[in-house]
């Protein structure tokens, strides 16, 4: 999840000052670790992709 939050936010975390980044990756990590593990410690995202068309 780290190397995710690393790659994927890169531009959320390269606006916070630079002695805060990891500090928020490893807690942002810990907080999300409570709903994204499972019982054998694997990360387990999903996520649902909407599409549609706006029509006037």
């Amino acid at each position: 999840m780290a190397e995710w939050l690393r790659t994927f936010r890169r531009g959320v975390l390269d606006s916070l000052p630079e002695n805060l980044r990891e500090k928020v990756v490893v807690e942002t990590t810990a907080l999300l670790a409570q709903a994204l593990r499972d019982e054998e410690g694997n990360w387990v995202a999903d996520y649902v992709r909407l599409r549609f068309v706006a029509r006037a």
